[in-house]
């Protein structure tokens, strides 16, 4: 994705409560490259808001403390006011039926959000954005992509998204169409 799709993912989160969850759960993606398990799972006590820390158990049951930059700092302080008595980041919402045939918002137990809900959430947010068929994992490869743009150097990529082969981080990179755009226009003879 690019910086202005990004953008406008982020603006179609309806300001409910759901559509405030599902602002959290795009902006933990997109700045930190969360794998979906990794957001499901995430609890309260794993986020140090006043260190900009974050503390994941990932992929292959791995420790990690991923940095968190100011703007997702705040999205979750301000998230956390609404849910501060629950223990997931990003819980479960259910949905019952008001009596004019609206929906009406409401946590249930103190569970975490399934992966299946997480895709959801994250398609619904992009159909609004005019960004089909989004995916979670496309959180994090935007996140690769946009360290490389900025000049952020491979190994440091691969350090972000917790990867253990510089392979791995390669692909991510490989698809990136800007990059081919950007080359050219500055090519000379």
């Amino acid at each position: 994705l690019e910086p202005g799709q990004i953008k406008a993912v982020l603006d179609a989160c309806p300001d409910n409560l759901t559509g405030r969850r599902d602002r959290a759960l795009l902006y933990v993606g997109m700045y930190t490259g969360l794998r979906n398990t990794e957001i499901t799972q995430l609890q309260w006590v794993d986020v140090d808001l006043d260190r900009h820390v974050l503390h994941v158990l990932g992929k292959g049951g791995k420790h990690a403390d991923v940095g968190l930059a100011q703007d997702l700092v705040d999205e979750l302080a301000g998230w956390r006011t609404l849910c501060d008595t629950h223990k997931y980041v990003v819980p479960a919402v259910r949905r019952r039926w008001a009596s004019e045939g609206e929906t009406e918002d409401l946590f249930i137990e103190d569970r975490p959000i399934t992966p299946q809900a997480v895709r959801k959430a994250v398609r619904r947010a992009g159909d609004r954005a005019g960004v089909s068929e989004l995916r979670p994992h496309d959180l994090r490869r935007s996140l690769a992509g946009m360290l490389d743009a900025r000049g952020v150097p491979l190994d440091q990529i691969q350090k972000v998204l917790r990867h253990s082969s510089v392979a791995t981080t390669q692909r991510y990179l490989a698809d990136n169409p800007a990059k081919a755009v950007d080359l050219m226009q500055t090519f000379e003879l």
